[in-house]
């Protein structure tokens, strides 16, 4: 009782009453105000008697021992493997593309999942953290000739063998990868492949033989050496994914292998990260979006034409760049429509920027498995135009409007649609993207994948 009447005594010596009345008197309120302060201040001063008077008293000196402390949850697989993840180009490169991002993300997702992941990238940088049990080893390799008079192949072993080189290195130093994955572009793992050193996963992308037709390059011993170079990795490999069953008829068609068949194989989808909330912009209009390298096989000119040709007010980003291609770039930047914007290649902020504020987007690429760029445009719930090949169609299904050499009259199509019409083609997309290549999915398939291959399953 002592207590409580010396509660009762100080209460109204506290700092908070004291305020009540000098803003009272200060004239920062009326008289109403002051009296609701006051009676909400005798409500709490009664509620802590009465807790005083009928609840058990709380002391440090309780006999019950303290509640344990809990650690941190962490993910625990069956198997910790070391993965090696090869990425000639990987971020922050201001030339990253889809193999860079998606090399990325996968990094994170095996990480996350409790792995140890070594990401091998060209760099001068050397070698960084990115997690606790995420490395990035920079490597440059050597500028010395070792195929004299063909340089897209020299090039690609030049690298490759660097790649090998830094393997055995770590090997040596007691860390011992359990497997690695390289995508079949540039033929990066095909050293490592040659020492039998690691089990490998090729990852199959764009072949080169796709590449070098829509680019219309010219036959020569150096290019079809790296075509034979691509084709033995991709027979030879300890295991064989692709993001799309699409791309293995180019595959077959093409290079004569059929990885389908393959007891290794596995179709495991692109994945995306959660879509992040729309990021507003003041005064920023809906537009109609293009992102990709400035090259032939993503056809920027064609959609800068076709667009040229509908009436609207609505703009067009093309959103890209390219270290090559000049000749190129330089016919899809020849224009004197003001309602074409091509800002360059774009990244982070400024790249989410432009897609919360995307009225269609365009996706017009004709080589390769699934592009990041389509799914995350998807993933954002934007209304899709996709160029119908048979990968692009695989991705999208019913959730985008396929077109052929009609863009400029899907283009119009679409602006003529009601509200409710595009965003049943956005609800569609957003969901397609939620069930299908969510990250998390996507990495528990390829540890699978990882786990039974570095275990020796064939």
């Amino acid at each position: 009782p002592r207590r409580l009447l010396k509660t009762i005594a100080l209460a109204p010596r506290k700092h908070f009453f004291r305020e009540i009345n000098r803003g009272r008197r200060e004239g920062a309120y009326g008289r109403l105000r002051w009296l609701r302060y006051l009676a909400r201040w005798a409500r709490g001063v009664t509620a802590g008697v009465w807790l005083g008077l009928v609840a058990d008293r709380r002391t440090p000196l309780s006999p019950a021992p303290p509640p344990a402390f809990l650690p941190f949850p962490c993910a625990r697989p069956s198997r910790r493997l070391r993965v090696g993840l090869l990425a000639r180009v990987y971020p922050p490169h201001r030339q990253s593309g889809g193999i860079a991002r998606y090399t990325q993300e996968l990094a994170y997702g095996l990480h996350a999942l409790g792995h140890e992941v070594h990401v091998f990238t060209e760099s001068a940088a050397g070698d960084r953290r990115e997690g606790v049990r995420l490395f990035v080893h920079g490597i440059s390799p050597s500028p010395e000739t070792i195929i004299p008079g063909m340089p897209m192949t020299d090039r690609n072993m030049r690298w490759g063998l660097a790649v090998t080189e830094r393997v055995i290195e770590l090997a040596r130093e007691g860390t011992v990868l359990d497997i690695v994955e390289s995508p079949n572009w540039n033929s990066e793992g095909a050293p490592l492949r040659r020492t039998g050193l690691v089990p490998l996963v090729v990852r199959i992308h764009s072949p080169l033989t796709q590449v070098a037709a829509s680019e219309r390059w010219p036959a020569s011993a150096d290019l079809q050496t790296s075509i034979d170079l691509e084709r033995w990795l991709v027979a030879n490999a300890d295991g064989v994914t692709s993001s799309t069953a699409a791309v293995l008829d180019t595959v077959r068609d093409t290079m004569g292998l059929s990885p389908a068949h393959y007891a290794r194989y596995a179709r495991i989808p692109l994945g995306v990260p959660p879509s992040a909330s729309a990021v507003a912009v003041p005064d920023c209009p809906p537009r109609l979006l293009f992102v990709g390298r400035l090259e032939p096989e993503n056809n920027p000119l064609e959609v800068r034409r076709c667009f040229e040709q509908v009436r609207t007010d609505l703009r067009l980003a093309l959103v890209g760049d390219a270290p090559y291609s000049h000749d190129y770039i330089r016919q899809v930047r020849d224009t004197s429509d003001p309602r074409i914007v091509m800002p360059g290649a774009i990244y982070g902020e400024g790249y989410r920027q432009l897609g919360s504020h995307c009225f269609a987007y365009i996706h017009a690429t004709e080589v390769g498995g699934t592009h990041p760029a389509l799914i995350e445009a998807m993933g954002r719930g934007a209304l899709v135009l996709y160029l119908n090949t048979k990968e692009n169609a695989e991705v999208a299904a019913g959730a985008g409007i396929p077109y052929e050499q009609d863009l400029t009259e899907k283009i119009e199509m679409v602006l003529a649609m009601s509200e409710a019409e595009r965003n049943e083609y956005r609800s569609k997309a957003e969901q397609r993207v939620r069930k299908r290549y969510s990250w998390e999915a996507v990495t528990d398939e390829y540890e699978r994948l990882l786990e039974k291959l570095a275990g020796g399953g064939q």
